[in-house]
């Protein structure tokens, strides 16, 4: 387990979240102040919109709404807690977690494809240039799978505060037949990485989500992200 409040603004990302929270809750309190001009209006837009199913997402709602209450100032508001403001504003940050989520998980899939191709690379290489640029572009695309994996960890994990978000994992490069070790270990991170995203997609991306109770106790998105993290790690300092 992990402590969440204490990091929050450690990290990167969610610090630009909390940036964002600011702006929307100034912009709330210059609307409210007004007296709530042109709400009709924006409320007869808003009906024309789809919205997407992530924004009725139980644990994001959740979450989102959490934060909001944590700005006190906002709670002397008159029934705040139904204010079509405040839920417009959970909207938008859900909004804007989804579009950076979504932006990592396509760059860790493209590095992985990186990481793929500069491993045939290795196999083929005839000189010793270029084992040379291939030994680069391999440690290179694996920097990249360990950096990227580990931005879609925290900022998942500070969602998912109930969750284990690591184990015991330690990868192992065994000396006898490297070869054969470091495809299973290639194989095996691209398998985390799918089942990683599956398990995003299923909590994040769909709408009435609740935690289910095999997560609690076995392996989850967190745990395969942390996989995927160490075995980059690992395989970018070994001889392949």
């Amino acid at each position: 387990m992990h402590s969440v409040l204490p990091k929050f603004s450690a990290d990167a990302h969610l610090s630009a979240l909390r940036r964002l929270s600011i702006g929307a809750c100034c912009l709330y309190l210059a609307v409210v102040g007004f007296g709530g001009v042109g709400y009709g209006q924006q409320e007869a837009a808003s009906e024309l919109e789809v919205s997407p199913p992530a924004r009725q997402n139980t644990i994001l709602r959740a979450y989102f709404r959490k934060q909001f209450t944590n700005m006190r100032s906002f709670r002397n508001s008159p029934n705040w807690r139904s204010d079509p403001f405040i839920e417009d504003f959970i909207d938008r940050q859900i909004d804007h977690f989804l579009s950076q989520l979504q932006e990592k998980l396509s760059l860790l899939r493209s590095n992985f494809s990186q990481v793929e191709s500069s491993r045939a690379a290795l196999l083929e290489v005839t000189s010793p240039q270029e084992e040379h640029s291939a030994r680069l572009q391999w440690e290179r695309s694996l920097r990249k799978v360990e950096k990227n994996s580990g931005d879609v960890w925290n900022m998942v994990r500070y969602i998912f505060t109930g969750l284990e978000d690591r184990d015991r994992f330690k990868p192992r490069i065994s000396s006898h037949d490297k070869e054969l070790v470091f495809r299973r270990q290639v194989e095996f991170m691209g398998e985390e990485i799918v089942e990683a995203e599956r398990e995003i997609q299923y909590y994040f991306f769909e709408s009435g989500r609740t935690v289910q109770v095999e997560d609690l106790k076995g392996e989850n998105l967190l745990i395969h992200l942390y996989h995927v993290r160490q075995l980059a790690k690992k395989l970018k300092g070994e001889k392949c």
